[in-house]
């Protein structure tokens, strides 16, 4: 019989793990006298050592954001610069100041393999316990839980790092050095791994359960189906089909960890495992209806995010346990009675990205101002939104006297970005990110750097002052993005052949979005003529659609536009110097607030310098110092 610490010495791809999640469950009773045969004798340890290996999701509500700052990292958001005394590591990162040593890089690697091994001793260790209730079926199904959980968090780290030392064994710490300090794995292998576990998931798990309400988040059909679809997007993207930046990268062995020519074939393999997605047909785009029927679209998009279990089939892959509170005070305003933190801001970038009503980017629209202040209160058919006055008039989305760069733009807009002068109820006062404002930079570290903050995910009720934060999940996987990911692949592989279909999907998205459709009948846009204008349709729509929530950081990764984001395009917003509304608006959207830098190597994230320490068969990613 084995005790803990002989099993946590297990060295796995070179990195000795001493507090993986199963030991941390451990490690908390005396030395010696909890064994793995104890704990997988007892119903109650064996459900907390598979909720150990689930709480390594990476929350996508604000561990994505924060830790690993993916929309940090993109051009959807900045933080104030006084926060970057808090750990706030993408700060350095935008200027191109990280390294292998940077600390998240070694958390997130090690996680995961932390993860996996747990997952692999679960697999080995678990059974039925009659008189438990643990039956077989129970363990067989918690057997599938795990290996999904093992694939989805080897995929996560092929978005990431492209190839790594995949294990799909347990070592004990018998086996010799030579077995465990493993050299990386292929990328291509280790797709083909990853997909043969997602198609055997998915054949085995359920495509719901019963018991709904106490599953909720636990690993269906869909999700396997989901990350396997997202995995091929990955797979056929420029990042790793064929880039000349990673094509030289071999292993200290010769063998080559990239695939160095461009095969078109991916793009179909992305097609196919999409339509398998789709064509469960279990998942649909969340609508509310407005009276007349009409879908309201400021309602539907707003929650989308705040709906959650039978409520909400557009998600696909749901985290219960997340970070919504944490996410909602960073994005709430100060003031004096709402007490946010104040700094989650949206970049003027991204402000600039949403389309006008009319369904037109803002320098197509003739119709678009972006200085001076409405004459008159705009109201917007279809909806039942209130948010904007403090008498909650129903569908007055503006009122008179707001800044016109915020005036009869699409919906999403409202819903995702809070601006200068938005009336907040919970707050029962309008938001002055003006120095000298009370939610702006006159005092203390909490301020919007750009003039807004996000929006997105925030509830109406939330209130930091009072800690009210109504419960929603989070949402690591939605429908809406697979239908973008499709028009996507199926341009990429023939505008020719699949315009129609291409443009339905992208009014799937738009129709719920309350904007005008492509196609030929009045009122309607002038469908993209071909490829090269279609692909900018489909990438801007991604950008409002997904906006906030870490896919546009895998995005910008994929397509190779770091340089475009970076390099070309300062973090820009409204003049919070500014000591009154005139001089915060003055010269509106050109105030620069950061100039980052780009380069090429951090299309990949590094190797952790304490992985290639300890393990000499692992070789750095390109760019990257070595040592």
């Amino acid at each position: 019989m084995k005790s803990i610490h002989f099993i946590t010495g297990i060295l796995l791809a070179g990195t000795l793990v001493t507090n993986s999640s199963c030991d941390e469950y451990l490690d908390a009773h005396p030395d010696n006298i909890i064994t793995l045969e104890m704990v997988f004798d007892s119903e109650p340890r064996v459900q907390e050592w598979l909720a150990g290996i689930y709480n390594h999701i990476v929350d996508p509500t604000w561990t994505e954001p924060h830790d690993y700052g993916y929309d940090i990292l993109a051009d959807d958001m900045q933080i104030p610069e006084d926060w970057r005394q808090f750990n706030w590591w993408p700060m350095d990162a935008q200027k191109g100041n990280w390294s292998p040593s940077t600390y998240m890089f070694n958390d997130y690697w090690t996680s995961t393999y932390r993860a996996v091994r747990a997952a692999r001793i679960f697999l080995n260790r678990v059974k039925a316990l009659p008189g438990q209730y643990l039956s077989q079926d129970d363990a067989d199904m918690m057997k599938l839980e795990a290996r999904f959980l093992t694939a989805y968090f080897y995929s996560c780290m092929l978005e990431l790092y492209g190839s790594f030392p995949l294990i799909d064994q347990l070592f004990e710490s018998e086996a010799g050095l030579e077995e465990v300090t493993l050299p990386r794995t292929p990328f291509d292998d280790i797709v083909a791994w990853l997909d043969g576990e997602f198609v055997d998931l998915a054949e085995q798990l359920p495509e719901s359960f019963n018991d709904e309400a106490t599953r909720y988040g636990r690993p269906t059909k869909g999700m396997a189906l989901a990350c396997r679809a997202r995995m091929w997007l990955f797979a056929a993207s420029p990042l790793f089909n064929g880039n000349p930046l990673l094509a030289n990268l071999s292993d200290k062995d010769g063998v080559r960890l990239f695939p160095t020519a461009k095969d078109p074939n991916k793009w179909v393999k992305a097609k196919e495992a999409t339509e398998d997605l789709l064509a469960l047909g279990r998942y649909e785009l969340y609508t509310e209806r407005f009276t007349d029927g009409e879908i309201d679209p400021f309602l539907s998009f707003q929650n989308t995010f705040l709906k959650g279990g039978d409520q909400n089939r557009e998600i696909i892959f749901a985290v219960p346990n997340n970070g919504y509170a944490n996410l909602a005070s960073h994005s709430s305003p100060k003031g004096n009675s709402n007490a946010g933190n104040n700094g989650y801001s949206i970049t003027q970038q991204l402000a600039d990205a949403f389309f006008t009503k009319n369904g037109l980017p803002i320098a197509n629209d003739p119709e678009y101002k972006s200085d001076g202040y409405s004459n008159a209160a705009i109201t917007y058919p279809h909806t039942a939104y209130d948010l904007s006055t403090p008498a909650r008039t129903k569908g007055t989305i503006t009122p008179a006297g707001t800044f016109n760069m915020y005036v009869n733009r699409e919906p999403r807009f409202y819903i995702t970005v809070t601006y200068n002068g938005l009336y907040i109820p919970t707050y029962g006062a309008t938001t002055e990110f003006f120095d000298g404002g009370r939610d702006g930079k006159n005092s203390g570290w909490n301020y919007p750097p750009t003039g807004y903050l996000n929006r997105k995910k925030v509830h109406p009720e939330d209130a930091p002052r009072t800690g009210t934060y109504p419960y929603r999940p989070g949402i690591a996987m939605r429908l809406a993005e697979f239908y973008l990911n499709y028009a996507e692949i199926l341009n990429e592989i023939s505008y020719d052949t699949h315009q129609s279909a291409i443009v339905d999907y992208l009014n799937r998205i738009r129709k719920r979005a309350g904007i005008p459709l492509y196609g030929s009948n009045a009122g309607e846009i002038a469908v993209p003529a071909n490829y090269d204008a279609m692909k900018t349709a489909i990438r801007r729509e991604r950008r409002v659609e997904l906006a906030m929530e870490g896919i546009r950081y895998r995005d910008m990764r994929r397509w190779l536009i770091g340089k475009e984001l970076y390099d070309d395009q300062p973090v820009t917003g409204m003049n919070t110097e500014g000591s009154s509304p005139a001089e915060f608006y003055a010269n509106p959207g050109k105030k620069v607030f950061l100039q980052r830098h780009w380069d090429d190597k951090m299309y990949l994230w590094p190797v952790p310098q304490s992985a290639m320490d300890k393990n000499a068969r692992l070789v750095q990613n390109p760019g990257w110092p070595a040592k």
